[in-house]
C-alpha cells in the first residue's frame, strides 16, 4: 500500500515535535495527537499511558539546555486504511541530555479527521552499535 508524501510529511512533523516538544507545547496541543487509549514500551522495558506521557513531555518541554533528538531512517508504512506504522532510528546530540540511539516504531489512527499516535515503542540498539 502506497503512502501519500503529505501523509508522510504530517505524521514525520509530529513525531519530531513529540521526540523535541518546544516551549510552546502543552498537554492541551500535544493530547491531540496522543490518543486517550495510547500506550508506550519505553527503551527502559517500562510501560506507560497517555497522561503519564504527556506528564513527562511537558516537563521535557520547559528544560533548557537538552539535546535534540534526530530521527533517521525513517519509515511511514500504510497498515490499514487510516492506519500507519513509523519506524526510525533516534538520535540525540551529544552533551546534556545526551541518551543512546534507539530505534522506534508508532502505530497512528486517523480519527475524527486529525492523526494520533495510539502506540510506541522504543528499543535501545545493541552496544556494537552505538556511537
Amino acid at each position: 500500500m502506497t503512502v501519500q508524501r503529505a501523509t508522510q510529511a504530517e505524521i514525520r512533523l509530529i513525531e519530531e515535535r513529540l521526540a523535541n516538544p518546544g516551549p510552546e507545547e502543552s498537554a492541551g496541543t500535544l493530547g491531540l495527537v496522543i490518543a486517550e487509549d495510547f500506550r508506550e514500551i519505553g527503551s527502559s522495558g517500562r510501560m506507560f499511558d497517555a497522561q503519564t506521557v504527556l506528564g513527562a513531555l511537558g516537563t521535557v518541554a520547559q528544560r533548557a539546555g537538552r539535546g535534540t533528538i534526530s530521527l533517521e531512517e525513517f519509515r511511514l508504512q500504510k497498515v490499514a486504511p487510516n492506519v500507519m506504522l513509523t519506524t526510525y532510528v533516534a538520535k540525540s546530540a551529544a552533551g546534556p541530555g545526551w541518551r543512546p540511539p534507539s530505534i522506534r516504531s508508532s502505530l497512528w489512527c486517523k480519527r475524527d479527521g486529525r492523526w494520533q499516535v495510539v502506540f510506541h515503542q522504543g528499543t535501545p540498539l545493541p552496544a556494537e552499535s552505538k556511537p
